[in-house]
């Protein structure tokens, strides 16, 4: 399994919310039972601060399916610029899986797009 590219946009302010559903290269669901979930979100790879965790909930372990979550709380933390194109906007965030076994695997990356929010 290699880590699959999606970005995100997020209504500062909003919840957010992504269903996902794992599967084996055969399609086949992928089992979570023994994997925890985690991810993060930074102005760069190697920027030392973490904007946001994400939260996951897992909805099926057998049938590889979660949510990654945001609440509208930790969304409204997150600086934004005028526009999504604007630079203090954008983001890359990344999920991993680790195993009881402490084996590591990437599943999602991507950028990460911030509207602003006018009302707060």
């Amino acid at each position: 399994m290699s880590a699959g590219r999606y970005d995100i946009k997020i209504d500062q302010g909003s919840s957010l919310d992504i269903r996902v559903t794992m599967t084996n290269v055969d399609n086949s669901p992928f089992d979570l039972t023994e994997w925890t979930p985690r991810g993060q979100i930074r102005k760069t790879h190697h920027h030392p601060v973490v904007d946001a965790n994400f939260t996951f909930l897992i909805t099926s372990a057998t049938l590889g399916k979660m949510s990654i979550q945001l609440s509208a709380a930790e969304t409204d933390a997150i600086s934004a610029g005028e526009t999504i194109e604007d630079d203090k906007s954008q983001y890359v965030y990344d999920i991993e899986l680790e195993h009881t076994d402490g084996t590591i695997k990437r599943i999602l990356d991507g950028i990460v797009y911030v509207s602003a929010s006018v009302t707060h």
